[in-house]
């Protein structure tokens, strides 16, 4: 007899890791990444696959992505501990921080999951596995991470965030299914609704999501001017889109290159702000400035993220 789901142990497998993610701080959740050829990953699998009942196919499948020449680094979240059961959710979650700091082609691919059997409980076997096969990124290698001390403080902030800081739960899933699509197209309209689900009401949208990631993301007068008009631009294209024109195909890659950035950064910048509710947000948006210097916003200088500069550039 197959015990219930809290019993489930569950491995995620991702693609197109970083050479440094072996040393992501993953405890509090307790969790690590491991390379798949590692040793540590070895010691892992033959601790929990000793049932002469497990399935050959799960034993192929880590042996033939040992063995495929794919180009990029394989990672597994494995548990530390092994007798704590880990949610589906959790894997996708630690794609979040990871893709805010740096959009990439870093995927979660596979959640395999074994489950005990209640007349042996040191046997396991792999009975279900979740795939994804998705994820579009116009910066498909994630970059070398650097200070990951600092990395580490932000996976760890993100995760109290997001159970402190309920309005960033749509615009944070939103830019997490942006990364779902093969068609570009689509990726930017999810894009569009992460930022869109930042603004309270529907009259004048157009122009308050504009002012939004202006306040939000330009330090300065000018460089939140240029944010606002090239998000003009963008919405011109999204409308486009929407409306069944199809959008510009010679210029889909990099409008879409910018908005992945600058909702990254603009999200980013919301989990370290004080603000904590979408209404305090938005009456914050109404009696601000483009660049106020006691912005509360502002207070990103110490987290090394990808492409911090992109979106300050005319489109």
């Amino acid at each position: 007899m197959i015990k219930d789901d809290n019993s489930d142990l569950r491995v995620g497998v991702y693609l197109n890791g970083s050479q440094d993610f072996e040393k992501l701080d993953l405890s509090f959740i307790n969790l690590k990444f491991v390379q798949i050829d590692s040793e540590e990953f070895e010691l892992f699998y033959n601790q929990i696959d000793t049932s002469p009942k497990r399935p050959n196919s799960l034993q192929s499948y880590f042996d033939d992505l040992r063995n495929q020449d794919l180009g990029y680094l394989i990672y597994l979240a494995i548990p530390i501990k092994i007798d704590r059961p880990i949610d589906f959710e959790v894997f996708y979650e630690i794609l979040n921080p990871i893709l805010l700091l740096d959009p990439s082609e870093f995927n979660l691919i596979r959640i395999v999951t074994y489950q005990k059997f209640e007349n042996d409980e040191s046997k396991y076997y792999s009975l279900k596995s979740l795939y994804n096969t998705g994820q579009i990124s116009s910066f498909p290698s994630p970059t070398r991470l650097h200070q990951i001390g600092l990395l580490n403080d932000f996976i760890r902030l993100y995760f109290q965030r997001i159970a402190e800081y309920d309005y960033l739960k749509f615009p944070i899933g939103y830019y997490q299914n942006s990364f779902l699509y093969e068609d570009r197209f689509m990726s930017f309209i999810n894009l569009w609704i992460s930022i869109e689900s930042l603004i309270n009401g529907k009259t004048e949208l157009t122009y308050r999501i504009k002012r939004c990631c202006a306040i939000v993301n330009g330090d300065s007068i000018s460089g939140a001017k240029l944010i606002f008009k090239n998000l003009g631009k963008l919405y011109d294209h999204r409308s486009r889109i929407i409306h069944g024109d199809g959008g510009d195909t010679s210029k889909i890659i990099d409008h879409h290159a910018y908005l992945q950035i600058l909702v990254a950064r603009t999200i980013l910048r919301l989990i370290l702000s004080p603000i904590s509710t979408k209404d305090e947000l938005n009456d914050a948006l109404t009696s601000m400035g483009f660049g106020q210097m006691d912005s509360p916003f502002n207070n990103d200088k110490s987290f090394p993220y990808s492409q911090a500069d992109f979106i300050f550039r005319s489109i």
